[in-house]
């Protein structure tokens, strides 16, 4: 997994360019091509619009494209900015490419070709949902090498939490929830909070209640294309980020989407 580092040497010019360093005379366009060249380095986004890719996660990316992560995006990049809805096979895919600007979001080792930025941008509460009739053989993490264990495909948990185990990938959570009503799969590995609502259905359908316990939390990232545009997008992101953060800003934004969207996570959360 390609990392940048905020230790990256500013280059210097063994010459003044006369671009660069206009003379008092030169003309006024050549002025503007110096005002133009400076703004798009100060910030990226002014250069061209940026495209985005994620699915949709409650609070954070509405299938309205509103919620935290888009009003992030537009804080430290700029208004030009599009987030679109895609699986996530595709998307991650796209960014591996260079076809997308960014992916949201991911593990800092999941998608190769790709750089990751020292900033998070969530965080991801992995947990195991059973029935009550398995409840009682569970004795933590390791009690999924014995269950047939069920997670959307692409997720890979086997590797995520370094375990060997059995296990079937569906396209949606409703899948994964039926499936574990008719005892296809002995445990539902997902974000406890986005299958919150297929479990609350389940059950308001007359099937068992469920037993849902932390595995782990992990922080998310953007991936973005390991290529100089996207390391440029990922330095932004870590200083605006950072300068969000320190400013206060970042947590009334943060309190804002809570009130609107009731976000689960507490704030500061992974930030730091």
């Amino acid at each position: 997994m390609a990392q940048h580092s905020n230790n990256t040497a500013t280059p210097t010019l063994p010459y003044r360019s006369p671009l660069l360093c206009p003379s008092k005379t030169a003309p006024m366009n050549q002025w503007l091509m110096v005002i133009g060249f400076a703004l798009c380095c100060l910030h990226p986004a002014m250069a061209l619009p940026l495209r985005f890719g994620s699915e949709i996660v409650d609070g954070y990316l509405e299938s309205s494209e509103s919620g935290l992560w888009p009003e992030l995006l537009a804080e430290v990049y700029g208004q030009d900015i599009s987030v679109e809805i895609l699986p996530f096979k595709r998307g991650s895919s796209l960014v591996s490419t260079g076809e997308l600007d960014g992916w949201l979001s991911v593990y800092s080792d999941f998608i190769p070709n790709t750089i990751i930025p020292r900033q998070p941008v969530g965080l991801d509460n992995i947990s195991a949902t059973l029935t009550d009739k398995k409840n009682g053989e569970w004795q933590g993490k390791g009690s999924l090498t014995n269950f047939l264990c069920g997670w959307l495909r692409g997720y890979d948990y086997d590797q995520v939490l370094g375990l060997r185990l059995q296990f079937q990938e569906v396209d949606d959570r409703a899948q994964l929830v039926a499936m574990l009503e008719r005892g296809r799969i002995n445990a539902v590995i997902d974000n406890r909070h986005l299958l919150a609502p297929y479990l609350s259905q389940s059950i308001a359908a007359g099937h068992d209640t469920y037993y849902t316990t932390t595995i782990e939390d992990k922080p998310l990232y953007i991936a973005f294309p390991n290529t100089s545009h996207g390391l440029a997008l990922a330095q932004q992101w870590d200083r605006q980020i950072t300068i969000l953060l320190k400013s206060g800003k970042l947590h009334r934004l943060f309190q804002k989407q809570r009130l609107k969207q009731k976000l689960s996570e507490q704030y500061p959360f992974p930030w730091k």
